[in-house]
C-alpha cells in the first residue's frame, strides 16, 4: 500500500510518468536486498550479546553505524554503475534491464551468502 502511495505521489508531485515511477520502485526494492543482507551479516559476525538492559543492546551497538556505512557504499556502487550505463547507452530500457538483472543476481548471491553465514554463526552461538 505504501509503495502504491509513493508511486502515485511521485507521479503527481514530480510529474513523472507512471512507467518511470514503477521502474524506480522496482530498482529501489531490489537495491534494498543487498543492503539489508549486509546489515544482517554485520550483526551475525559482531553480535552484541553482553548487555545489562535491552536498550544497551540497541543504542550502544556500533553495528548500526557499520550497517549504514556498508549501505551507503553498496548504493553508491550501484549508482555509479547506473550512471556509467547511461553514459554508454542512452536507451533507458537497456539500462533498466541490466540494472534489474545485476541487482537480482547480487541480491540472490547476498541472500545465499548470509544464509550460509547464519548457519555457521548459529552453530557457534550454541557451542
Amino acid at each position: 500500500l505504501a509503495a502504491a502511495a509513493a508511486v502515485i505521489t511521485s507521479v503527481i508531485t514530480f510529474r513523472i510518468g507512471i512507467l518511470t515511477a514503477l521502474m524506480i520502485l522496482i530498482l529501489c526494492g531490489l537495491a534494498t536486498i543487498p543492503v539489508n543482507a549486509a546489515g544482517l551479516y554485520v550483526d551475525l559476525i559482531r553480535p552484541k550479546l553482553k548487555w545489562s538492559n535491552p536498550q544497551e543492546a540497541i543504542k550502544q551497538n556500533m553495528n548500526a553505524v557499520l550497517e549504514m556505512l556498508f549501505g551507503f557504499i553498496i548504493i553508491s556502487v550501484f549508482a555509479v554503475i547506473a550512471f556509467l550505463l547511461l553514459k554508454l547507452t542512452t536507451n533507458i530500457w537497456y539500462t533498466f534491464g541490466i540494472m534489474v538483472l545485476l541487482l537480482a543476481a547480487v541480491s540472490y548471491l547476498c541472500v545465499m551468502f548470509v544464509g550460509k553465514a547464519a548457519g555457521r554463526a548459529y552453530r557457534n552461538f550454541e557451542a
